[in-house]
C-alpha cells in the first residue's frame, strides 16, 4: 500500500472509531428510566407508522392484568430528552391499574434517543411556541388512539422533563379533551400561561424532585400556581432528595396519581 493510501486509510479507521465513542456517550438518559420491571404485563408492541402529520410511531403496554382488547383508560406517556419509548416503558410495566400506556415517538433524533421540541437549559420560554404545537399533535393523537382502541373516558397525560413540559402545555390548552395530567420534573413557560380554564377541564398534578437541577422546581411550583390563578385545579408535590430522575419515591408519587386519575371503567 503507498504510503498516501496508508494514511487515508488510517485516517478513516479513526474517524469511524471516534464517531462509535461518540454514539455511546449520546446514549438515552438513564434519568427517567427509573428501577427495570418485576413482571412484565402484556409486552410493549409497535401500535403506529406515521400515516400522517398527527400520527406517531408509538409504544403500548398493557398493565394490571388487563386484555389488550379490553376497554382501558388510556395514559399518553412522554418520555424525557435523549430516552426513548421502549425504554420509558419499562417504568410502567409494574403499574397495578388497568390500564393502556402509548408511548409515542419523536420525531427528531437526539443522540441514541429522541428529542421532543429544541431546548436551551435554564430558559423556560425557550421553544415555547414548539412545545404548544407539539402538544396539540399529541392531542389529536391521543384522541386518534382512542377512536381505535376501545377505550374508557378521555386520555391521561403523563411525562418526564420535555414530556412533563408538554403534559403540562397539553392540560394548559386542551384541558376539557383530557382526564388529567401529570407531569413529572417539568414545566410550562410563562408565555404559555395565558389561558383561563375552559369549561371540563381536567386537575393538573404535578410531582418534581426537589433538589432537581436541571429543571428546577420553581418552575413546577410557578406553573402550578399560574394554573391555579386561570382556574385550574392543580396541584405539586415535591420529593425531597431528589434530582432531575425518577427513583422508588417518585414513582410511588406518579402512580398514585394516575391511579386516582384514570377514568372509572364501565361497570
Amino acid at each position: 500500500m503507498r504510503s498516501a493510501d496508508r494514511r487515508r486509510h488510517l485516517f478513516t479507521a479513526l474517524v469511524a472509531l471516534l464517531g462509535a465513542a461518540v454514539g455511546c456517550d449520546a446514549g438515552p438518559s438513564p434519568a427517567s428510566r427509573g428501577p427495570g420491571p418485576t413482571a412484565p404485563a402484556t409486552p410493549a408492541a409497535t401500535t403506529g407508522e406515521r400515516p400522517g402529520p398527527l400520527a406517531f410511531r408509538s409504544v403500548e403496554v398493557i398493565t394490571g392484568g388487563a386484555r389488550a382488547d379490553e376497554r382501558l383508560p388510556l395514559v399518553i406517556a412522554l418520555h424525557g430528552l435523549g430516552d426513548r419509548p421502549d425504554d420509558f416503558a419499562r417504568l410502567f410495566n409494574d403499574f397495578p391499574g388497568r390500564a393502556r400506556f402509548v408511548l409515542p415517538e419523536p420525531r427528531t433524533t437526539h443522540g441514541a434517543g429522541f428529542s421532543w421540541f429544541a431546548f436551551r437549559r435554564g430558559d423556560a420560554e425557550f421553544s415555547a411556541s414548539e412545545v404548544r404545537e407539539r402538544a396539540a399533535e399529541l392531542v389529536a393523537f391521543a384522541e386518534g388512539i382512542s377512536a381505535r382502541r376501545p377505550t374508557v373516558g378521555r386520555p391521561v397525560f403523563t411525562g418526564f422533563s420535555q414530556g412533563g413540559a408538554l403534559s403540562f402545555a397539553a392540560l394548559t390548552f386542551h384541558g376539557e379533551r383530557l382526564a388529567a395530567a401529570v407531569p413529572v420534573g417539568g414545566w410550562l413557560a410563562p408565555s404559555l400561561a395565558t389561558q383561563r380554564a375552559r369549561a371540563g377541564a381536567a386537575p393538573l398534578h404535578a410531582v418534581h424532585g426537589a433538589d432537581d437541577v436541571v429543571v428546577t422546581v420553581d418552575r413546577s411550583r410557578s406553573a402550578v400556581e399560574a394554573l391555579r390563578g386561570l382556574g385550574f385545579e392543580a396541584t405539586l408535590v415535591e420529593i425531597s432528595g431528589v434530582g432531575h430522575s425518577i427513583p422508588a419515591p417518585v414513582r410511588h408519587a406518579l402512580f398514585e396519581r394516575l391511579l386516582a386519575a384514570l377514568p372509572a371503567p364501565p361497570r
